[in-house]
């Protein structure tokens, strides 16, 4: 969970020595974010619901005690995810991501649609891939728009953000050890990724879609979003939770478009690994 992090401003883009890592890298972001900006207006003719309406639909046979089990297992994931939670619910709260994960991948396994159809095994792994590249450019650009849109309205106000916005992060920048970047890295590429989509894009959007049917599709996306983002609370200053809202809807997109987990596991781990390359690529002030 290392989303949102380091926000590059443009006075720091000016202030950096020209030809430094730091100046072109500002200067990328900063491009990056123009592009992407034009670049959503097309995506807002992606939420049109008859686009969402052509997608696979993920038919597994949930019962009454699925739900139960499964949603409780997101509510334990909340549990300990909030300001002051004792230590006891904080690890309750791991548990209950490993449980929700575990208990999609057995019950997508043991239903009649099996892993392929619940998006666990890629139906099109070429095609997954090309998806996935073109995901991560898209998603990341247009996450960072967002937190840089949100972090601009917010220094205006007088209310102006942290520089690394997440708390792990915040360690990292302080003490890059290698034995730390390793741990850092491996939980949030690798881990991270995987579980929080089992979770919120997996189990909670197969679900929902079965709940609401395919004329809602938008809403399944829309809600799992918001508890992808709200997760989050605690972990990142308020500043990062439109941003992770955005991308939380980029990944629900993709999973409810191929069908396939593969290409948000992609984008999600993509999305980490460029904050923590940019908090040890650029220094701090």
């Amino acid at each position: 969970m290392l989303e949102t992090a380091f926000i590059p401003t443009l006075g720091q883009a000016a202030s950096a020595e020209a030809g430094g890592l730091a100046y072109w890298l500002s200067v990328a972001f900063w491009a990056g974010v123009g592009a992407v900006l034009l670049g959503a207006l097309g995506f807002v003719g992606a939420l049109r619901g008859s686009v969402l309406r052509r997608g696979p639909l993920r038919e597994l046979e949930l019962s009454a005690a699925d739900l139960v089990v499964g949603f409780g297992s997101v509510g334990l994931v909340y549990a300990g995810k909030w300001p002051g939670a004792p230590a006891g619910l904080q690890q309750a709260s791991s548990l209950g991501l490993l449980l929700g994960a575990g208990f999609f991948v057995v019950k997508a396994a043991l239903s009649e649609a099996g892993v392929r159809r619940a998006g666990l095994v890629p139906r099109r792994p070429v095609r997954d891939l090309w998806v996935s590249a073109v995901g991560l450019v898209f998603g990341v650009g247009l996450t960072f728009a967002t937190l840089v849109l949100v972090n601009a309205a917010a220094t205006a106000a007088g209310y102006p953000s942290p520089e690394v916005n997440h708390e792990l992060l915040q360690e990292l920048r302080e003490s890059p050890s290698a034995q730390r970047v390793l741990g850092i890295a491996l939980a949030a590429v690798v881990v991270a990724p995987l579980l929080e989509e089992l979770v919120f894009r997996g189990m909670l959007q197969t679900w929902l879609l079965q709940l609401w049917g395919r004329r809602r599709r938008w809403l399944t996306v829309v809600t799992a979003a918001a508890l992808f983002a709200g997760v989050h609370v605690g972990l990142v200053s308020w500043h990062g939770l439109p941003g992770l809202f955005v991308l939380g809807l980029v990944l629900g997109w993709l999973y409810e478009k191929t069908g396939s987990l593969l290409p948000a596991v992609l984008v999600h781990a993509g999305f980490n690994a460029v904050n923590i390359g940019y908090v040890l690529l650029v220094p701090g002030p």
